[in-house]
Order: C-alpha cells, then structure tokens, then sequence
C-alpha cells in the first residue's frame, strides 16, 4: 500500500482541528522530530522553523523569541513577550519559564500572526503551543541512553502505568550533562550544561460526561553561565600608553573590533576563537522551574472546560560580563515569579455557527535582586570607591537593585465560524481585556564606605482597557484546496522598564503596542504525496515596544521606547513524499521589516533599519526515510539544513551588532529491531562546524562587545529500548 501523507491536527481554535480546516497560517513539527537531532530545548525549534527566531544574551533562562520579526528585545525578565507560549492550554507567561526543555511531545504548533483572541495576553507575534501527549490506556513506555561530544551523557523516559480503574497515568524524564564546549584559559571549561526535567499526566474519566486532566512539571537547571566572547572597542597601543588614572580611548574601527584586536576598557585583547576564552569566573544559571495545571471538563453540546494552572520559576545567574581574566564587571540577577491562571472554555455548534466563548484571569509576581560589581580589578589596584552619585562610576562600585512587579489580568473573548455556503466559512473573533501592572524598584550602593540609596525607591502603576479582534474568511472548493484572507489586530501590554538601575532612567510605563495584520494563504494537497501551503502578509506596528542600551554617559542606561514599523513577508512550506520511502519538506520565508519611525533614546533616528532578529530570508530543507533490511530491521536516515540571512541584534543596524549569514547542516542515520523494540541513532549537528553569533550586545562604556555563539559541531550516540 502506497504512503500517505496524513492530516496535520492542530489547536489552533483551542480545540483538535485539521490544519487545512482554519484560517491561519501554521508550522507543526511532530513529536518524532523533537528531542532528538539538537532539538532539545525551546530556542532549538528555530533551526526548524524558518518564520520563528531566538535570541538570549543569558541563556535558556531568559529567552526571547521572534515570529516574523515581532517579538521582544527587553532582555530584563520583567519584559512582555511578543510570542505567546503555551503547554498545552496552559499559558507561560514570564520569560523565566519559557526556555522549555522539549522530551515526549506530541507536536510543536507555530501559530504565526497576531493570535490575541483565543491565545490570550501578548500574542502580537504569535503562538508557540508545545502538546503533550495523552496518557495511554495500555501498559508500556521507552527509555533512551544517550552520549556525545564534550562528555555529553543523557537518559530520558517515558512510562504509561494503562488504565487503572477510571485512571491513567504518564510519567516521563530527562537527564542531560555536559563538560562544556567552550574551552577556558584560566579556569573550568565553559558552558557545561546540567539539568533535569519531569512531567506526570494523569488522566480521570468520572464519568462518559465528566473528566479531568491533570499535569505537573518540574525542572531543574545547574548549568554555567552561558559563555560571552568579548570583542574589544579601544585601540590597545593608545591604552598602553595611557598616564595612570587617565585611559586614552582611542576606538577602533569596527573591521579592527570584528577581527579581535582591539582592546576593553582595562587594556585586555580578547582571542579571534569562539569557542575559546579566558574568563577568571565561570559563571552559573541556575533555574528552577515547574507549575501543574487542572483541566476539567464536561462533554456534551456545549463543551466546558475549565484550567487552572499554577507556575513558578526561581533564577539565580552570575555572569562574568567582561568574559576575560580581569574582573571589570560581573552581574548577578536573582529573580522569583509565581503565576496563577484561571480560564473557562465553552464551544459547540448550532447550525451552521460554530462557536467558542470563554473568560481568562491571570495574576503575576515577579521579584527581583540584581547585583553590580564592577572594575573590581581596580578596586584590588587601590582605587578607591567614589561615594558621590555624579561620580562613582569613575571607580570601583557595587550596586543592588530590587524590584517587585505586580501583573493583573482578565478578559472576555468570543471566536466563531459561520458556514456561508457549502465553500465558504466566515470567522470573527473579539476579545476584551483589562490589565493592570505595578512596579516598585529602589537601587542601593553595597560598599562598606556607602549603602545609601543611588535611586530611591520610585514606583508605578498602569490600568488599560484593551481589545484584540480578527476577521477571516475561508474558500474550499474541495478537499484538496483551501484560500483563506485575515485582518487582526493584536495588542502588547503597557511595560515598565526593569532595567531602570540609575536615577536618570526612566521607569516609565511605556504604553501597549498594537499591530494590525492583514495576510493572504493558500492551503493545498492536490495529491494525497504532496501537500503545499504559501501565505503573503503584511504588518502595520503602532508603538512598537523597543528596548535600547544608550551607552553614553556612563554607566549604561536601558531604555524602553516605543516607535512604529511596517512588517511585509511570505511563507512557502511544501512537504512531499517521494519514491523510495523518501519524505521532503522544504520551508521558506522572505521578510521586509523596518522600523518606519523611531528616534531611539540616543535622540537618533532609526527609521529605515530592520528590525531586531528578523532576517530577510530563511530557508529550511529536509530529507528522511526508512529502508527495511530484513523483516525485524530497519534502516532510518535523515538529513535537514537551515539557511538564515543576515540578523541584527539591535535597532542600529550596527555591523557591530549583527550576525552574517549562515548555513547549519544536521544528519542522523539509525537501526531499529522490530522484535526486540531496540535502536540505534548516530547523529551529527552542526556538520559545517560553523560559528554562528546568535546575539551581541553593546557594553561600550567598559569597552567591549559581549558576543553569545550556537554550539559548535556536536556527534551524539542514542540507544533506545521500546517496552
């Protein structure tokens, strides 16, 4: 019998639907496709998924994500994201929480445009849904022993206990370690990788009406600070030549900076190699996170289903800023969030209307303890503290600041689609929200000589009122052909500036940002071999929230700005099953986003320059199948590459601060015995051992570029054992 391709499934109406069924557009990758091939954590699905990119200066613990270039680029926890990021129905707010370790997934759904009226509070980009599976109703489960380069060890599992009475349960794990990639010149090897996840479903069928699902989650991560490269700004003979107490800061050009010979602010030349430093403090992020979630509901004409879930994440980095033996500046944040959702689902069709209604609530904490130390090489010289506020960044000093950031929302939200005709479905969706922030920050000296307040105590408070709405209209003449047309607008709330550390930074709020969408896609499979999908889409951003590092006067300020930006793309996927067992997926993007009117906080105009992480092209190919070798074996084997134009990192367009354009190259091959349930997978990520900066930010005052790499070529060895 001839290969299929079957239907893709989606939650895209916070219900299983097929994807050729709704009016948006939609990557999935399924479960087989994650975990496993460098796909192990959230940030990872960006090699896969052409329109989604990740950025993070500090790691898996504060990730940023970016769906057609809307996002955000506030790297402080207390930021809004511009990517809604969901496991299963329940939604993870905070930052924090979001750098997801992916192990025994169903699938990953990218949801991509505004998706504000089913997928709640900050989904102006989109929605990322991570899908767990269901617990089984018969006994069994798999275990997986994994080894690597760099010392990489793993085990992950899974096991169904089947039906016990009206019970099911899954539990399932993972395990990774590593001795870093990142050698270190004067002490440990840098970026190794330590953390540990588990998650428990169990499922409860009260009755053929009544049931209830509930999920706990709980990781664990005690890696090193992910490590920094340095590139110096200052001309290092000019430093050398310097009088005591008066540094000649001559810049270098920025060909001399990107070829590593330039100096910091203390007169150090950083080494050309990535994946190679001398950084006197291996740093730490340390980050625990886990929540649980009940979801109950009741069958029937109109379905309910109520959720509520729980999560906290506590974080704990050190961070040696300056990434070289001197100790000029090393950052500690301490960070605690507890969010507590609570929503209620109804859908059910009458006629040709079919519906789905529904309230959300949401309360947020964030707290938070960042620490400053800085020139701390000086301060060994003899120099002194300076206790005056106009002065002390001329010498050593050691800050604090604490904040507290309180979130309340809740909203009203309606979606429906009403049959037309035989071929034509119209949609409309309109959601209702009021959200109220506060935050309260103060910022301290910690000297013995001072622990006077630098920045007393301010604080804040924003209320807003609220609407995200959409209209769309679907055409399937066949089974075979879909069209569909959408206008939505999607909003971002009012944000405060966590990064207010100095007294001449403004706290804010910075209002909501609003973006409206209008996109234009086809959705076909003209043979039961080959299915294609291709969008057109166009963006109008008003007060696109902006982070900025306004380097002069020192020390940095962080800024939030608003400005307005027009986004213009197309998305290409087609996904084709050839002969020999083969099956191809080639996925593209092209993109145009620019800002069209923003004077950032350094008083210059940006309009005109791209946006921040939005390559203008992105390409993702992939080859796999399976080949019996005899009746119990098999023969797998795949491989995919990743294609990503050049990307800045920052508003400036700054060649300082952006990416080059790079290729990744990833292979596996693998035998599986059918009677025994056993395999064995060789995978190769990052064939081409290509450098790629995934982010850089300018800490100019101290005279460097702090510059952030993907990991080098990596081989890992998998044994697996069905049961």
């Amino acid at each position: 019998m001839d290969q299929v391709l079957e239907p893709i499934v989606v939650t895209a109406e916070r219900r299983d639907k097929a994807a050729q069924d709704v009016a948006v557009a939609i990557d999935v990758l399924p479960g087989e496709a994650l975990g496993v091939g460098g796909l192990e954590r959230i940030d990872d699905l960006a090699t896969a998924l052409p329109a989604l990119k990740f950025k993070s200066i500090f790691g898996s613990s504060a990730p940023q994500l970016f769906v057609r270039g809307v996002g955000n680029t506030d790297v402080n926890p207390s930021a809004n994201p511009g990517v809604a990021v969901y496991l299963d129905d329940t939604l993870i707010s905070s930052p924090l929480g979001q750098g997801l370790m992916l192990f025994d997934l169903e699938r990953a759904e990218l949801l991509k445009g505004p998706q504000g009226t089913l997928f709640g509070r900050n989904a102006t980009g989109g929605a990322l849904v991570l899908v767990t599976p269901r617990a089984a109703a018969e006994a069994g489960g798999r275990i997986e022993l994994s080894a690597g380069s760099d010392g990489l060890r793993g085990v992950q599992g899974v096991l169904n206990t089947g039906a016990v009475g009206p019970v099911r349960l899954r539990l399932a794990g993972v395990a990774r370690a590593s001795d870093g990639y990142t050698a270190n010149a004067v002490g440990p090897r840098l970026n190794e990788l330590d953390e540990h996840a588990l998650r428990m479903t169990a499922e409860v069928d009260f009755s053929a009406v009544w049931s209830a699902r509930i999920v706990a989650d709980l990781a664990s991560d005690r890696s090193t600070m992910t490590a920094h490269v340095g590139r110096g700004l200052f001309d290092p003979q000019a430093l050398a030549a310097s009088r005591p107490g008066a540094p000649n800061l001559v810049p270098c050009s920025a060909e001399r900076v990107l070829a590593a010979r330039c100096a910091n602010l203390l007169g150090y030349v950083y080494g050309a190699d990535p994946y190679a430093g001398a950084s006197d403090q291996p740093g730490r992020e340390h980050l625990d996170v886990g929540g649980l979630s009940v979801a109950v509901e009741r069958a029937g004409p109109v379905r309910v289903r109520a959720i509520t879930a729980w999560r906290k994440g506590e974080r704990d980095v050190l961070q040696d800023t300056d990434a070289s033996p001197l100790s000029l500046a090393e950052l500690g944040f301490a960070n605690s969030q507890t969010t507590l959702t609570q929503e209620v689902l109804l859908d059910g069709t009458v006629g040709a209307l079919d519906w789905r209604a529904g309230v959300f609530g949401l309360t947020e904490t964030l707290d938070t303890v960042n620490s400053y130390n800085t020139l701390q090489t000086l301060r060994d010289a003899g120099v002194p503290f300076i206790p005056d506020p106009q002065l002390f960044f001329l010498g050593p000093f050691r800050l604090a600041q604490t904040y507290r950031q309180e979130i309340s929302s809740v909203a009203a939200f309606a979606d429906a689609d009403y049959a037309l005709t035989e071929d034509v479905t119209l949609s409309g969706g309109l959601r209702l929200t009021r959200e109220g922030t506060r935050m309260r920050t103060e910022t301290r000296f910690t000297e013995a000589a001072s622990t006077a307040a630098l920045a007393p105590l301010r604080s804040g408070r924003v209320e807003d009122d609220q609407s995200a709405w959409r209209l769309a209209a679907r055409y399937t003449p066949n089974q075979q052909l879909t069209v569909f047309g959408s206008v939505s607008e999607g909003f971002k709330s009012a944000n405060f500036n966590g990064g207010a550390l100095f007294p001449f930074d403004e706290l804010g709020p910075v209002a909501p940002e609003r973006l409206t969408a209008f996109e234009l896609g086809v959705k076909a499979q003209p043979t039961p071999r080959l299915r294609a999908e291709a969008s057109v889409y166009r963006y109008a951003y008003d007060g696109l929230q902006t982070f900025t590092f306004r380097p002069v006067p020192p020390p940095t300020r962080q800024v939030l700005d608003s400005g307005d930006a027009e986004v213009t793309g197309v998305d290409v996927s087609l996904t084709a099953l050839l002969p020999l067992n083969l099956e191809a997926r080639l996925a593209g993007t092209w993109l145009d986003a620019a800002f069209t009117d923003f004077i950032d906080a350094n008083g210059v105009s940006r309009s005109g320059n791209p946006l921040p992480n939005a390559p203008e092209v992105a390409l993702s190919a992939g080859l796999s199948g399976a080949t019996p070798l005899s009746p119990a074996l098999e023969l797998s084997y795949g491989l995919s590459a990743d294609y990503r134009s050049a990307v800045s990192f920052d508003t400036t367009n700054s060649p300082l601060l952006r990416s080059a354009a790079r290729t990744r190259v990833d292979g596996r091959i693998g035998l599986t015995w059918a009677d025994t349930g056993l395999s064995l997978t060789l995978e190769a990520t990052n064939i081409g051992d290509e450098a790629e900066l995934v982010d850089a930010l300018n800490i100019a005052e101290y005279g460097l570029i702090q510059q952030t790499y993907a990991p080098p070529r990596a081989v890992t060895v998998r044994l697996a054992k069905q049961f």
